[in-house]
């Protein structure tokens, strides 16, 4: 039988152990199992850089076991604080990025912190956030340590439009409503093709028809979740801005990745990019 795995970007950092704890506390929800994993560049791959000044980085020796004395101190905390879970490590030896974004392959969920800056000077985590949001190939958690933990019993809010994300990103927040035993508060805004210069003011209020079709995507997944006390919101105006507000009283925010192009910025959508940027709690993005 294949475990459920967690992969969490790990490299120190505070942003890092807020996604650590973060999917600890998942992982003791779900039975899945946690891996640390701490991806690093091969001194002989890094760009030289011989007139910037900065802290040197470590020689090989030193840089190995400073990781691992950084993951053996993880597990030892995460043994203390989450007993149940079964916790394991890895160190990879390329770029945060990459590394990351192949651990998903095998992942059921991937987490990382939003901002981050390592023990080691080379690794910021929260650079690649973006990156690994648009290309890894499970749902991706980003983990804000620089808010206060929102209340236990606060919504979560999931971002849908007539995409074919939008399928996947309710099971993702009603999956995650329902573990947690809070409301899911839906949230959908629109803005007129023809409209799109007007201020917000002008575009007027959705139509019957748009009420109707939001209800009508919802009504499986409410069949599927009766446990989960589902609202829903239609509005016109920016979509991010509108998961923005809804945001500001919720623990996580769900958004969907379109999978377009090949850019990283296709590939995850402007409106994600925007809450990832600017959210003030968690942020899923699910492809």
């Amino acid at each position: 039988m294949t475990t459920r795995t967690i992969v969490v970007g790990y490299d120190g950092s505070p942003g890092a152990d807020a996604a650590r704890i973060w999917a600890l506390d998942e992982a003791e929800r779900s039975g899945a199992a946690v891996r640390l994993c701490f991806a690093r560049e091969r001194a002989g791959l890094m760009p030289a850089a011989p007139f910037v000044p900065g802290t040197a980085v470590p020689p090989e020796t030193e840089m190995e076991h400073a990781a691992a004395v950084m993951l053996d101190e993880a597990l030892r905390e995460a043994a203390k604080t989450h007993p149940a879970v079964c916790v394991s490590t890895a160190v990879r030896h390329f770029g945060a990025g990459a590394a990351l974004v192949d651990e998903s392959r095998q992942a059921e969920l991937l987490v990382i912190g939003a901002h981050g800056h390592s023990r080691f000077t080379h690794l910021v985590l929260g650079s690649v956030s973006i990156q690994v949001s648009a290309h890894a190939h499970c749902p991706v958690v980003v983990v804000r340590d620089v808010v206060e933990h929102a209340a236990a019993t606060a919504p979560v809010v999931a971002g849908v439009d007539e995409s074919a994300c939008a399928p996947a990103v309710l099971d993702f927040a009603c999956i995650a409503a329902e573990a947690r035993r809070v409301p899911l508060r839906v949230v959908r805004a629109c803005t007129p093709a023809h409209a799109t210069w007007l201020p917000a003011s002008d575009l007027g209020e959705p139509t019957e028809e748009d009420r109707n079709r939001l209800d009508d995507a919802l009504r499986g997944h409410r069949q599927r979740y009766p446990q989960v006390a589902v609202t829903a919101t239609i509005r016109t105006g920016s979509p991010a801005r509108a998961l923005l507000e809804a945001g500001r009283s919720a623990q996580l925010i769900v958004v969907g990745s379109r999978g377009r192009g090949g850019l990283s910025g296709a590939l995850l959508g402007s409106v994600s990019q925007q809450v990832l940027h600017h959210a003030p709690c968690t942020v899923a993005v699910v492809r």
